[in-house]
């Protein structure tokens, strides 16, 4: 139920930058918003999975570009739903999507818990540490993603540099 909120309250953090930031979509209220926001989340949580699993040949000749579109399709089915919600054009609509993705993703980057996923900077323009991952660059991003083993054993750490 936690994640459910969380993911909630991301989403409406992230509809609210849309709507200043994206052309094309018009919302009658805060309301209308967050009635909007708890409907998507209830369609990503519940729908959007089966609906990736119907339409995976697509997504696998498009390279995945085609979940761009379902987004697109969630987002102008939602405007139908509520009557305060509307985009110009179902183009605005899938723009709107890929703006939401993008937004969505760095809200849940700053405000989402994820203890597997671990970002680290390493600034070029100050002395080295021993314990950089890699010397000869100036600026480096290390991301690192903790699995846990499905037999019991300790967490896997990969690093991508």
């Amino acid at each position: 139920m936690g994640n459910i909120l969380l993911k909630l309250i991301t989403n409406i953090i992230s509809f609210i930058l849309v709507v200043y930031l994206a052309p094309g979509i018009k919302i009658d209220s805060l309301k209308t918003l967050i009635i909007a926001a708890l409907i998507l989340t209830l369609i990503n949580t519940f729908l959007k999975p089966i609906i990736l699993i119907f339409t995976l040949p697509f997504n696998i000749i498009s390279l995945g570009l085609f979940t761009f579109i379902i987004n697109g399709f969630i987002f102008y089915i939602i405007s139908k739903i509520i009557s305060g919600l509307s985009f110009t054009s179902f183009g605005n609509a899938v723009w709107c999507a890929l703006i939401f993705s993008v937004i969505s993703f760095f809200v849940n980057l700053f405000f989402g818990h994820n203890d597997n996923v671990k970002f680290n900077y390493y600034a070029g323009n100050k002395s080295w540490q021993r314990d950089t991952p890699c010397k000869k660059y100036e600026d480096v991003i290390d991301v690192e993603v903790k699995e846990e083993k499905s037999n019991g054993d300790e967490k896997k750490r990969i690093s991508n540099g």
